[in-house]
């Protein structure tokens, strides 16, 4: 169910920012280009980077905690999840309205879909800025806490 969960909101956030691009870090110093964001789960994997820029623009899905009751006590579940998001922006500060109009767009998104799969948002939804300085990298992220019922949770071949 855990995984099911960041599975559905990494497919949700493709869908949602599909047809928008940002600016990548200059290549060897040429001017930068522009693509869609790279997704991940849980972290930005090791290897796949030659420097710590080329992964930019991104997001990453990730599991912080849960909770969870005996049957005896009730049904509900709770899993609370992070958006993280990574833009490189050399044009001033532009990089932090982007972080900011991708943040919005999640916001507005969840609160006229509060519900994916057979999970259900548990106000608030809370959003933070990185206050330090990285210029040109700019980060945001979203936390949303989901509840679900434990009686829809199937063993799989992990469990």
């Amino acid at each position: 169910m855990i995984n099911r969960l960041q599975d559905a909101l990494e497919t949700t956030l493709k869908e949602l920012f599909k047809d928008k691009v940002y600016k990548t870090p200059p290549e060897n110093k040429t001017s930068p280009g522009k693509r869609s964001l790279n997704f991940y789960k849980e972290y930005i994997p090791e290897g796949t980077y030659e420097t710590e820029e080329s992964e930019f623009p991104y997001m990453v899905t990730k599991i912080i905690d849960g909770s969870s009751q005996p049957a005896s006590i009730g049904d509900k579940a709770t899993i609370q999840t992070k958006i993280t998001i990574g833009i490189f922006e050399d044009d001033g500060y532009l990089g932090c309205q982007d972080v900011l109009n991708a943040i919005q767009k999640i916001l507005f998104h969840f609160r006229e879909h509060p519900t994916m799969d057979a999970f259900e948002i548990e106000s608030p939804i809370d959003w933070l800025v990185l206050e330090e300085d990285y210029y040109p990298l700019f980060f945001g992220g979203v936390i949303i806490n989901w509840s679900y019922r434990q009686a829809e949770l199937q063993r799989n071949e992990y469990i």
